[in-house]
């Protein structure tokens, strides 16, 4: 059996490369039939599409390594202007482990995340401001000190939610009880704002053209909802 050993691991490498091959041969298919759906439909309802573009809001999304906007849409939605666009970043991470020799060992893995950006343009800048949903340390400090004097005062709102911005009275002048209802109804995404620039998003790949709208339009709500 030993003279066929070198045969048989020829043969499996050679397996192995070739289905990497058609992998990537299959993901460039892909990736190329999607990005023709999403032309066609940006050229169909009128809105612009662009690869690679160059945005100034990067910045406010997680991400620190390996960041880039592959994609974006933009048109006009109820009167507004919105951006619709793929991010995507990786995230590294490292483990240790240690052998039944005694001796350490590392290994490095890396993952690829992949965002649907919204960005709605406002007609007139605003404060700096977000609405973020509370995770589990939100609320167990929330449960141990208060509310901050950022809260609404509406504990349907509040113990989902918490606010940030300049001052208690602008976050309230901002985030009225109209929108405050639609957050508690879940009918409206996390949001932040920065100058003119309206931003949400969602743990997702644009891969269907016709979810567009639907992505766009909760964020079009909260445009028509500030100061409500």
């Amino acid at each position: 059996m030993d003279q066929f050993a070198p045969v048989v691991i020829g043969l499996g490498l050679a397996l192995l490369i070739a289905f990497v091959v058609l992998a990537t041969v299959l993901g460039i298919r892909h990736e190329r039939r999607r990005r023709a759906a999403l032309r066609d439909w940006a050229h169909r309802n009128e809105w612009r599409y662009v690869e690679a573009p160059r945005v100034d809001w990067m910045s406010r999304l997680p991400g620190t390594s390996q960041r880039r906007v592959t994609l974006a849409l933009t048109g006009v939605l109820d009167g507004r202007e919105v951006t619709v666009a793929d991010y995507s970043y990786t995230r590294t991470s490292t483990s240790t482990t240690t052998g039944g020799d005694g001796r350490s060992q590392t290994s490095t893995s890396s993952t690829t995340h992949h965002l649907v950006v919204v960005v709605v343009t406002l007609p007139e800048p605003g404060p700096t401001l977000a609405v973020e949903r509370r995770g589990g340390l939100s609320k167990l400090g929330r449960a141990i000190f208060g509310d901050k004097p950022a809260a609404l005062g509406d504990e349907r709102f509040d113990s989902k939610f918490r606010l940030t911005g300049p001052d208690p009275d602008t976050i309230r002048r901002y985030v009225g009880p109209s929108l405050a209802a639609e957050h508690i109804a879940g009918r409206v995404p996390p949001w932040s704002l920065y100058g003119r620039q309206l931003l949400t998003y969602y743990e997702a790949r644009l891969d269907d053209a016709e979810r567009i709208l639907a992505l766009a339009q909760p964020l079009v709500r909260v445009a028509h909802l500030l100061g409500r």
